[in-house]
């Protein structure tokens, strides 16, 4: 027998062993993995509830299938992922945004406190389980919900059929093709973009100070995220370019950057290295980040040249799974604040202002309400 039918016999022995594992009922939920020491303090913030969700139940499961479906793509990030856990139990353990439920909270109990299912989730399914709750909070930072739901389901889509078109020629983890066979909801990968979304929120809080000044940095610049035409490979190059140039940023290794994905990256997982900035007034900018070692400087532009257009960061998608009917919508998003939406607290003022006003011409008397009132301006 020749050597390439040896090879040819050997390649699809191998695929045909790789199905019949895959093929195998693969339960994600019943593997739960030791999580990175610099996450332990997450686990430990979690109400009983949530911590159970998170290592057994239904967001274990979506975060352990994620993970495998796209761990071949991941770049190794070893000091992005460690930094990021100590930021993350940094922040799990304020008492500003993680008080602990009681006997008086009642039935509520359970949902008193921090919610970070998905990070903790992520953290007990292993290392590319973490990355993808990575770029989880990249896509809530800047998309809506419905628009990053349609994002998931789209570059999940399109990484089952990449996966089922190399069987033919490469030889496919279990685990990955497991992933890859196995369905996953509409519903599912909104609970997963939920759970990243409610972390930022109370993220964005602690680090209220440092993400204020970034931001304010970020919206005065026009850079676009990526520019590459299609959806699942603009994702993944921009998610795998914050990646390593963080990772590469922490470690003390200055960078310039040209890329709206690094500076996205920075502003989703709350890490503030240093800043040059380049302009008509140069700056430098010392954000003082005890987890960015000295000399992990970022060097870049900061110019508007007053255009209408998008400030800030800016991506652009054409979204195919944003509607159940029609053509993809392309939609554009930024980092740049709308001041045209108020805060829940400043709302709260506003309507608490407003009750209070109700109550206080209820209460004067009746020869107030008589008389009219003139005005002297």
């Amino acid at each position: 027998m020749s050597v390439g039918k040896i090879t040819a016999a050997l390649a699809s022995a191998t695929n045909e062993v790789t199905l019949a594992a895959a093929n195998l009922n693969f339960d994600f939920s019943l593997v739960k993995l030791t999580p990175p020491k610099e996450f332990s303090a997450i686990g430990l913030s979690l109400s009983q509830r949530r911590r159970d969700d998170a290592e057994h139940g239904p967001s274990h499961i979506t975060a352990r299938k994620l993970g495998a479906l796209f761990e071949a793509l991941i770049p190794s990030t070893p000091h992005l992922i460690r930094q990021y856990g100590l930021r993350s139990s940094e922040i799990s353990a304020s008492p500003i945004i993680n008080p602990k439920g009681s006997a008086k909270d009642g039935l509520f109990a359970s949902q008193v406190g921090l919610d970070g299912t998905g990070l903790w989730a992520a953290a007990t399914s292993g290392t590319p389980a973490i990355s993808v709750h990575l770029l989880a909070c990249m896509l809530a930072r800047i998309w809506s919900g419905p628009e990053a739901t349609s994002i998931w389901v789209q570059i999940v889509e399109d990484r089952r059929k990449e996966i089922e078109k190399t069987l033919d020629n490469d030889a496919v983890h279990y685990k990955t093709l497991a992933a890859a066979r196995h369905n996953f909801t509409r519903q599912q990968l909104a609970e997963w973009d939920a759970s990243a979304r409610a972390w930022l929120y109370e993220a964005d809080k602690v680090h209220q100070r440092q993400q204020q000044q970034l931001l304010l940095i970020l919206n005065n610049i026009e850079v676009a995220v990526s520019h590459k035409p299609d959806v699942y490979n603009n994702v993944m190059s921009t998610w795998k370019t914050s990646m390593e140039t963080l990772d590469t940023i922490v470690q003390g290794v200055p960078q310039q950057v040209q890329s709206g994905a690094v500076l996205l990256g920075l502003s989703a997982w709350h890490l503030y290295p240093d800043m040059h900035i380049i302009g008509d007034c140069p700056k430098e900018i010392k954000m003082k980040d005890y987890l960015v070692t000295e000399g992990g400087t970022i060097t870049l532009g900061l110019q508007h040249d007053g255009r209408q257009g998008p400030r800030g960061v800016h991506w652009s998608l054409s979204l195919a799974h944003l509607k159940y009917y029609g053509k993809p919508v392309t939609t554009t998003r930024s980092t740049e604040f709308d001041s045209s939406r108020i805060s829940f607290d400043e709302l709260w003022t506003v309507g608490l202002g407003s009750l209070w006003s109700m109550l206080t011409i209820r209460t004067l008397p009746s020869s107030d309400l008589s008389t009219p009132k003139h005005s002297t301006g």
